[in-house]
């Protein structure tokens, strides 16, 4: 939801609430996990999916006493063709700030007191963020909210190990992961310029990811 509130013609006061705002999410999942052996597990996922704003919003001004209210301040009929009205098109634009598309391969190894594993995987059509507010909204106009920008497309490769022993009495874990081995810098989120018509990599924001990181881990059961 989103209202606005502003001054007519004759200086009196509207009131407008947007209304008329649908999503459709559609899509399809895939998980797979296949052990191949006591000592060897695959696994795979596939999403892809469909995500768009389906309807553009409408408001329509009102005044203090509820009355529906021309451009002018003069009282008219609900819906009527001179009712006061503001509009965001928004049908067809995709819904923007997470990959519309991803997939993963996995493998786990487990030999003994080793287990040693790996995860790839996949982002793709991703779409930037883009804002508006009832700031943006004016009485009879039309807001066109600019087709967001397709984020590249990419994917990362993450690494894990353990090794359990012990330790006197006590049940033991070292364990380590290796998130991003290759040290991809890669965009993570992007927002639309809020001026520009048309939105390209060369008026978006973006956000980087921070490359490789690691960690270690002791664990200790008594």
């Amino acid at each position: 939801t989103m209202t606005k509130q502003g001054k007519l013609d004759d200086q009196s006061d509207f009131f407008m609430n947007m209304t008329g705002v649908d999503a459709r999410h559609m899509g399809v999942e895939l998980d797979v996990k296949a052990p191949l052996a006591s000592w060897v597990e695959l696994t795979g996922m596939l999403s892809v999916g469909d995500w768009q704003w389906n309807s553009n919003a409408t408001g329509y001004a009102y005044n203090e006493a509820g009355q529906a209210v021309t451009a002018g301040g003069k009282v008219t009929d609900v819906f009527a063709p001179d009712h006061a009205s503001a509009t965001i098109n928004l049908k067809g634009i995709r819904v923007g700030g997470s990959a519309q598309t991803t997939a993963a391969l996995g493998a786990n190894f487990n030999v003994e007191h080793f287990r040693v594993g790996a995860d790839w995987t996949y982002y793709g059509r991703n779409y930037s963020y883009y804002s508006f507010s009832g700031s943006n909204l004016n009485l009879g106009k039309e807001v066109n909210i600019a087709d967001p920008w397709k984020i590249p497309a990419t994917s990362v490769l993450d690494c894990n190990a353990s090794y359990s022993f012990k330790i006197g009495a006590c049940k033991a874990v070292f364990s380590g992961n290796i998130n991003n081995l290759f040290n991809n810098h890669y965009i993570t989120k992007a927002s639309n310029s809020p001026t520009a018509k048309v939105v390209t990599d060369e008026n978006v924001s973006c956000y980087f990811h921070h490359g490789r990181t690691w960690n270690f881990r002791l664990k200790l059961n008594f």
